[in-house]
C-alpha cells in the first residue's frame, strides 16, 4: 500500500531540489550567453515540463524526476528578457511588477494542484486495487 513520505524525507527532497536550482543558476546564465534568451527559455520550459510529467513510484525515481530542475530558471530568464526588451523607467517597472504577480499566483496555484493530484492518485490507486481484488479475488 502507498505510504505518505515522512517529514524527514520531504526535507531531503526539498534540499535536493534547492541544490539543483543553485547548481543550475550559473549554468543557465552561461546558456543564455551562448544560445540566446529564446533558446535558453525553450530549454527551461522543456525541463519544467519533463520534471512535471515524470511519474515516480519510489524514492529513487522521485529524485530522478527532480533532476531536470537544474534548468528550471524561467524567472531569471524572463528577467533577462524584460531587461533586454523594455526601456528603463515606468515600462520596465510595470513589466517586472506583472511578472512578480504571476509568480506569486503560480506559487498559490501549485500548492493547490499538488494537493489535488495527491488525492486523485490515492483514490485511483485504491479503486484500482479494489477492482483487481474483485476480479482475481
Amino acid at each position: 500500500m502507498h505510504r505518505r513520505p515522512q517529514l524527514k524525507q520531504l526535507r531531503l527532497i526539498q534540499t535536493f531540489f534547492g541544490a539543483m536550482q543553485m547548481i543550475g543558476g550559473p549554468i543557465y546564465g552561461y546558456l543564455i550567453r551562448q544560445l540566446g534568451i529564446q533558446k535558453a527559455l525553450v530549454i527551461c520550459y522543456s525541463c519544467t515540463a519533463t520534471s512535471s510529467l515524470l511519474i515516480f513510484t519510489d524514492k529513487v525515481s522521485l529524485y530522478v524526476s527532480i533532476l531536470p530542475s537544474i534548468f528550471m530558471h524561467g524567472q531569471q530568464g524572463h528577467q533577462t528578457l524584460l531587461s533586454a526588451f523594455t526601456m528603463p523607467g515606468k515600462e520596465r517597472t510595470n513589466a517586472f511588477g506583472r511578472m512578480g504577480i504571476t509568480f506569486g499566483e503560480h506559487i498559490l496555484q501549485l500548492n493547490y494542484y499538488i494537493s489535488q493530484t495527491i488525492r486523485l492518485i490515492e483514490t485511483t490507486v485504491v479503486l484500482f486495487l479494489q477492482f483487481i481484488t474483485h476480479i482475481y479475488g
